[in-house]
């Protein structure tokens, strides 16, 4: 029997996906034994929903922080890049689909 292409594809990202609300949970579980300052309910369900994007906020400037230390390591320049105004670029989007239309 063999296995299932979604199971084999989600196996090495189970640390991704899980790893920021663990550690939400796991700092609220250390407040509350550790330091006896357990945080509210809706504090930590606040958290954990907010882990994932703060993770991937974290992780897209982790890389933009690396490359460009790498590129300073090997005497080169990264190429401009266009900044947008709004998280996401959303502004570029529109201006873009307007653009089109």
């Amino acid at each position: 029997m063999t296995v299932p292409p979604g199971v084999l594809w989600l196996a090495p990202r189970i640390p991704q996906l899980l790893g920021p609300p663990a550690t939400v949970y796991l700092l609220a579980y250390l407040a509350q034994t550790r330091f006896d300052a357990p945080a509210p309910a809706w504090l930590v369900a606040l958290g954990v929903l907010l882990s994932w994007p703060v993770a991937v906020v974290l992780s897209i400037n982790w890389r933009l922080f690396k490359d460009a230390r790498d590129a300073a390591a090997n005497g080169a320049r990264m190429p401009p890049s266009i900044r947008a105004a709004y998280p996401g670029g959303l502004d570029l989007l529109k201006m873009h689909s307007v653009d089109v239309e």
